[in-house]
């Protein structure tokens, strides 16, 4: 790894233009599509990170590599000699979800992959929680809580920030269970919670904060980062 990590950092303009970031042993490649010469421009930085590769000595799996488009429009204009890129005369698949870092990015950025993959993953750690420790332990399971499902919950929630109420409702569900299931207060009459009344007044008991809120202070403070220049890649995020 530190050796792909020094060759990527020494990787020549002269064989791409387009911006370059490198995450651990995975590379990422990107660029604005406005017309044909941009298809094949970027197809032109493919082909070099090819030559790159055989100079350094370094191997490139094509088949795990996935060209993802980001786009509201249903078709584009602009289109790539042969339909796909290419790595070493190897297509390069397009997809419609692509995940990087942990994220799941979708064509349309809607980010409802990206939630029901927290929510999963969530849920299978809160029933770990509740399997191993009775309902008594509130402290213990709350701290279990904050380590093992809220972590989950909080990463990279800031990149995401833009989903729709129904998502934001998902989220919420998974502390509203939880924070019943320590036994703050008794169900309702009618046995449901629709208008959320009662998972703000559980919130006030243990002093948390809505996710919505953690997530708006998280960008909040990315956004300070970013315009104190201290945040990686800030300038690709304002343009």
């Amino acid at each position: 790894m530190q050796l792909l990590q020094s060759e990527v950092s020494r990787l020549p303009s002269s064989k791409v233009k387009s911006p370059v970031f490198q995450y651990a042993d995975d590379i990422l490649l990107y660029r604005i599509i406005r017309k044909n010469d941009d298809c094949a421009a970027l197809q032109q930085d493919v082909n070099g990170i090819a030559e790159w590769c055989i100079e350094t000595g370094l191997e490139v799996n094509p088949s795990k590599s996935q060209h993802l488009r980001i786009s509201n429009k249903r078709t584009s204009n602009a289109k790539t000699d042969g339909g796909n890129h290419n790595f070493s005369s190897v297509i390069i698949p397009s997809v419609t979800e692509a995940e990087c870092l942990g994220a799941i990015f979708s064509s349309k950025l809607d980010w409802t992959a990206q939630v029901d993959k927290v929510t999963a993953k969530c849920r299978r750690r809160l029933c770990a929680i509740k399997g191993f420790f009775p309902r008594r332990f509130g402290s213990v399971k709350q701290l279990l809580f904050n380590s093992l499902v809220r972590s989950v919950m909080d990463y990279a929630c800031s990149c995401w920030h833009s989903t729709s109420k129904t998502l934001q409702r998902q989220l919420e569900t998974i502390r509203k269970k939880f924070l019943q299931s320590i036994r703050l207060g008794s169900l309702l009459n009618d046995g449901h919670d629709r208008d959320f009344k009662q998972y703000r007044s559980h919130l006030s008991v243990v002093d948390w904060e809505p996710v919505w809120e953690r997530r708006c202070k998280g960008i909040l403070l990315n956004a300070f980062k970013i315009w104190a220049g201290v945040f990686t890649g800030g300038n690709s995020i304002l343009k």
